[in-house]
């Protein structure tokens, strides 16, 4: 009876815990779908934010930038002679076709949006828990807003999906859940939303290598069958994609739809950046300069935080390499402010590094630290304020893709 009655009280603080961690993901999606709404929509439409290439056909929050392929290919199917509809992977459009009909398309896809939103903000919480060694809060993701691409969270957004099946499968992997099944199919179901789930290749070779150095079989197992489950699954897209178009080679031949081919050559980029800065052209070098500015200051975010264990601290540099280095190699710094997005540190990082400068102040240290602290703080805000305007101005103006 005593057992039983334990078991009962553990379960319902269970329930709690996760229930609290809900509720600030939920609030944290309304606080920043209030913002979007009443302030940045506005702002969109007044810009005439459109249709990528289709300046005749206007978009809302609902269905910015890609998201309206994705939609497209969920009301039409794919059209697999189009280089534009093949481009986008396959599971956001399923999931919209899988949703009553009666609801309309758009409101469907940013439903799906949402709810992968808060699932993300979630699960990001979960992952923070697990790595840093800071006490962590889970009102931090209130201020979900202030990071770079944040505000992404509350718009049609195919990435927040992405970003779900991403952290929840490097928690498996740590927690070493679901040995086999558990990790494969939630890397499967992110490769088959967005190729971005390829970010997940760098931290998990260091997991790898690290599992193999501490002889931790669990580990390796769980790492093994994430893999399993990113390669498995985009070979098997690869190669549907050339079944249904008949030709060998068509999913990478829609890819070079981008500015630059793939075969340009790895330091295409940085002379194009160079290019940018010496032909004065304010888009262009908006474009290039958030490359790098959201990838180095999410490594030196990381670099200053104290995790629980330096292989954590180590997966996640290593994730935002993997980020700048797939812009080098494909030539092409689009959509970087919202592909950081999808890797598992870059929210956690800013919230972090928030709740670290509010404690250092409120403790006891000396007057020159706590002003170095200040300091700390201001440059972090700063930076994420001129994100946030990047971000809402470069949106409708095309500035980051």
């Amino acid at each position: 009876m005593y057992i039983t009655q334990s078991i009962l009280q553990l379960n319902g603080k269970v329930k709690t815990i996760f229930s609290a961690k809900i509720l600030w993901a939920v609030l944290s999606i309304l606080l920043n779908a209030i913002i979007i709404i009443i302030i940045v929509n506005p702002i969109w439409q007044k810009l005439d934010m459109h249709v990528p290439g289709e300046p005749q056909n206007l978009v809302d929050f609902r269905n910015p930038v890609d998201t309206i392929f994705y939609l497209r290919n969920a009301e039409n199917g794919y059209n697999w002679h189009e280089p534009q509809s093949i481009w986008f992977h396959p599971l956001f459009s399923w999931l919209v076709q899988f949703l009553p009909h009666e609801i309309p398309l758009k409101w469907r896809g940013y439903l799906i949006s949402i709810v992968s939103a808060i699932l993300a903000l979630t699960t990001a919480n979960l992952y923070a828990k697990e790595i840093f060694e800071i006490r962590w809060n889970e009102r931090l993701l209130f201020l979900s807003f202030l990071v770079p691409g944040g505000l992404n969270t509350a718009i049609g957004n195919v990435e927040l999906l992405d970003l779900f099946f991403n952290t929840t499968t490097i928690l498996l992997v740590l927690k070493k859940k679901g040995y086999y099944l558990a990790p494969f199919i939630t890397s499967l179901l992110g490769i088959l939303t967005k190729p971005n789930t390829l970010y997940l290749i760098a931290p998990l070779t260091i997991y790898l290598v690290y599992s193999i150095n501490q002889k931790d079989s669990d580990l390796f197992r769980s790492i093994f069958f994430a893999m399993l489950g990113i390669t498995l699954g985009w070979i098997c897209w690869i190669l549907y994609v050339d079944y249904q178009t008949g030709l060998m080679g068509s999913y990478w031949q829609a890819r070079q739809v981008a500015t630059v081919p793939l075969f340009a050559g790895p330091f295409s980029l940085m002379y194009r950046t160079i290019y940018a800065i010496q032909s004065n052209d304010i888009n262009l070098i908006l474009k290039f300069s958030s490359v790098f500015s959201v990838c180095i200051f999410d490594l030196w975010l990381v670099a200053l935080l104290p995790f629980k264990r330096d292989i954590d601290k180590l997966a996640s540099i290593f994730s935002i390499f993997s980020l700048l280095i797939i812009s080098f190699l494909i030539n092409n710094p689009n959509k970087v402010i919202v592909y950081a997005l999808t890797i598992p540190i870059h929210i956690p990082a800013y919230l972090a590094m928030i709740s670290l400068i509010i404690r250092q102040l409120t403790s006891q240290i000396s007057f020159k630290r706590k002003l170095a602290i200040c300091g700390l703080g201001f440059l972090c805000f700063i930076f994420c304020v001129l994100h946030i305007i990047f971000f809402v101005a470069g949106t409708p103006l095309e500035w980051y893709f």
